[in-house]
């Protein structure tokens, strides 16, 4: 009888072993380089650790069990709970700012789906103790270090970012309260993934009011951060604007 690997999982044959290692060993090179050290943390935690950062709701979204304590524990969706918990364990121990990276191993009790699976691995490089825009400029940086050290070029490459202060500073602009904005995000967030007309139509469903349906619309379609001083006005959004062109021209 042949056992088949679990669904949304895959088996890793010496020719993909050795692309995945390519790539992974670019991944650290390119870390190491700038100036980032690599850690790493056990494969589960305690479920309540994720439960505080996303809400119950995530308890659908990985895979969780009972030890033979009866403990809640859970296989990491990510690891930026682990680094929090290791940072906090020990946190008058470090300089700063902290700079880490990591390839965990990662599963999500997702659909499956291509390019998307249940079991993966993912490339995580964090700044601790920075409070300014260099601190981000430094990661994306660090990033297309790597992307031009496989051979990509400007052509290649297009680096999108964006500020969650300041989207959560225009959301509150437009009138939107503080209890809306966590499954607000969680909707914007799919943008990318859903049609034009169902990303919209979830938007007039979660809002409501239509004339910020239509500045959430705007504003979600900029592509300048010239675009969102004039969409978005407020003395209040000035420090988080400055600290986005901090990202820009670090």
């Amino acid at each position: 009888m042949k056992i088949p690997p679990v669904k949304g999982t895959r088996d890793f044959y010496p020719e993909e072993m050795a692309l995945h290692n390519w790539i992974v060993d670019g991944w650290k090179k390119a870390s190491i380089r700038n100036g980032f050290e690599e850690y790493d943390g056990p494969i589960f935690e305690y479920l309540q650790m994720y439960q505080v950062k996303s809400g119950d709701e995530i308890v659908e979204q990985l895979f969780s069990f009972k030890d033979r304590g009866d403990r809640d524990l859970a296989i990491r969706p990510e690891i930026t709970p682990t680094l929090a918990r290791m940072v906090n364990q020990k946190i008058n121990a470090f300089p700063k700012p902290i700079k880490w990276f990591s390839v965990p191993r990662l599963c999500r009790a997702e659909r499956p789906q291509k390019g998307r699976l249940r079991e993966f691995f993912q490339w995580n490089i964090d700044i601790i103790g920075a409070d300014d825009g260099r601190a981000d400029a430094e990661v994306i940086f660090t990033t297309v270090d790597y992307l031009r050290s496989v051979g990509l070029t400007p052509q290649d490459i297009k680096v999108k970012y964006s500020s969650r202060k300041l989207l959560t500073a225009a959301l509150r602009n437009f009138g939107i309260s503080t209890d809306d904005l966590r499954p607000l995000y969680a909707l914007l967030d799919k943008k990318a993934k859903l049609p034009k007309d169902t990303f919209e139509t979830l938007l007039k469903e979660q809002v409501g009011d239509e004339n910020i349906v239509k500045k959430v619309l705007e504003f979600m379609s900029t592509g300048d951060i010239n675009d969102v001083e004039k969409l978005v006005k407020g003395n209040f959004l000035e420090n988080d604007i400055e600290q986005l062109n901090e990202v820009l021209f670090p």
